[in-house]
């Protein structure tokens, strides 16, 4: 089995879900990471999680003037607070990593404030608020998926997958998916073809749903000891550590 169909096994069939991990942890796909020694699987693993932290970062940035634009009511505030302190959280863990499988806990927490990043943006633009979903399959980074669209990969049969708004429309347009791709081998693959490096990255995002190799609810920033506020100005965005 491929690891793009185990991959896709996670959604359409619960009760596969923890074969992904295992296929990306033995180097399902061509283009394993198999024989990359330990130093190399944590750079990879750090370095995906690094990425996702610094543009969750940016994207918390790009937010901060409209949510200053506007009078902070009870609901948009604790949300705001939320995703704020999801990204700290997110630094403070990712600066803790020295295995690869400390990286889960990076892209746990980022989960979680990406869903409080939606709800915000729902709140400003006066929508009704997201459900919580999985994150958009082509790329977790992507937030929260929106809805299922029916996706047939290259030599592959087609099957319903969670997507984000953006790459829901590209795919029923007829175009590629934004699909997140890593540096393995010095080419760029799909992260689901990067192979054992990459399973904890992976684990961290998808843990909360059923099938899931974690099935219990991790802990979100929301159990952690919060800002109490939304430190405009103070709060430090950058994804680096």
């Amino acid at each position: 089995m491929d690891t793009f169909v185990v991959m896709v096994a996670l959604f359409v069939v619960p009760a596969f879900g923890a074969v992904l991990i295992a296929a990306l942890r033995l180097g399902g796909g061509d283009h394993s990471s198999t024989n990359l020694d330990a130093d190399a699987v944590l750079a990879t693993a750090r370095g995906v999680a690094e990425e996702d932290v610094a543009r969750f970062g940016e994207e918390l940035q790009r937010l901060d003037r409209a949510v200053d634009d506007q009078p902070l009511d009870a609901g948009l505030s604790r949300d705001w607070s939320h995703a704020l302190d999801a990204h700290g959280h997110a630094r403070q863990a990712l600066a803790g990593v020295r295995r690869p499988d400390d990286v889960r806990q990076v892209t746990t927490i980022l989960e979680d404030g990406r869903h409080a990043f939606a709800c915000v943006r729902a709140r400003l633009e006066g929508r009704a608020l997201p459900q919580r979903r999985p994150p958009c399959l082509f790329n977790p980074a992507h937030g929260p998926s929106v809805t299922d669209v029916w996706w047939t990969p290259p030599a592959g049969a087609g099957r319903d997958v969670p997507a984000c708004a953006a790459d829901a429309d590209r795919v029923r347009a007829g175009a590629d998916p934004n699909i997140r791709t890593v540096a393995v081998g010095g080419e760029r693959v799909p992260y689901w073809d990067g192979g054992r490096g990459f399973a904890p990255w992976i684990e961290g995002y998808y843990r909360r749903w059923p099938g899931s190799p974690h099935p219990d609810r991790p802990a979100t920033a929301s159990r952690m000891p919060d800002s109490r506020r939304a430190e405009r100005g103070g709060v430090q965005l950058s994804g680096h550590a």
